[in-house]
C-alpha cells in the first residue's frame, strides 16, 4: 500500500506546506525501505484529502526528526500508531517516546545517518545509497524564489564545523537531494552543494 503524498521518485513521497509561524514553506518526506515500509522524515500532518488519519496510515516503521527543532507531527503520529520516533543524540529530544539514532551506516537497510555536526541542535541527513539521494534538515535549503543556501551562520551552533560537516558529505558525490525547507534537487546536488563552500 502506498502511503498519500506527492510522489516524487519510486519509493519516495513528499508533501509540504506553508507554515505561517516561521514564514516559510516546509517539506517532509516518506522513504521506502526493502520490506516496504515507511520512514517519516521530519514529518508535518498532512491534509484531509490525502487520507492522513489513524486507519489510513500504512506500514510506517519509524519517524526521524532531522535536527532538535523538527518535532513538527512526529508525537502525533506516535500517539495515534505507537511509531518508534527516532533523533540523533544532542538534538535534545529525550523523552521516553525518542529513541536514539545511531550515527553512521547500518540504520536501515543500507542507510547512513551522517552527522551534520555544528548546524542546528542534533542535526543529521540520510543518505539512501541505492537511490543517490541525501535527505536533509535545515542545515542546507533550497527555496523557491531564493538559490540554494547552507543554514545562515546565527542559526548554527558552530558555523565553520558544519560547513567541514557538510564538506564530508559531498565528499561521496550523489545525484539527487530533498529539504524540510524547498524543493528537490533531481541531478548534480553534490556538486551544486559544494559549491556552496567555496
Amino acid at each position: 500500500m502506498a502511503i498519500p503524498g506527492l510522489n516524487w521518485l519510486p519509493g519516495v513521497r513528499r508533501w509540504h506546506a506553508y507554515n505561517a509561524a516561521i514564514r516559510v514553506e516546509w517539506a517532509c518526506h516518506a522513504l521506502q525501505t526493502s520490506d516496504g515500509s515507511w520512514v517519516l522524515v521530519d514529518p508535518i500532518a498532512g491534509p484531509e484529502d490525502l487520507g492522513w488519519n489513524a486507519s489510513g496510515r500504512p506500514g510506517v516503521a519509524a519517524v526521524v526528526a532531522t535536527n532538535g527543532n523538527h518535532e513538527r507531527a512526529a508525537l502525533e503520529w506516535e500517539r495515534e500508531t505507537r511509531v518508534r520516533l527516532c533523533a540523533a543524540p544532542g538534538s535534545g529530544l529525550d523523552s521516553p517516546a525518542w529513541h536514539r539514532l545511531p550515527l553512521g551506516p547500518g540504520w536501515q537497510d543500507d542507510w547512513v545517518v551522517e552527522d551534520l555536526t555544528g548546524g542546528g541542535p542534533g542535526e543529521v541527513a540520510l543518505r539512501i545509497p541505492g537511490m543517490a539521494l541525501v535527505v536533509f534538515g535545515d542545515d542546507v535549503v533550497n527555496l523557491a524564489g531564493r538559490s540554494l543556501e547552507l543554514l545562515p551562520d546565527r542559526y548554527c551552533t558552530d558555523p565553520a564545523r558544519l560547513r567541514e560537516s557538510i564538506r564530508r558529505l559531498v565528499d561521496a558525490p550523489f545525484g539527487r537531494a530533498v529539504f524540510a525547507h524547498g524543493d528537490p534537487i533531481e541531478d548534480g546536488a553534490s556538486r551544486r552543494i559544494g559549491s556552496l563552500l567555496r
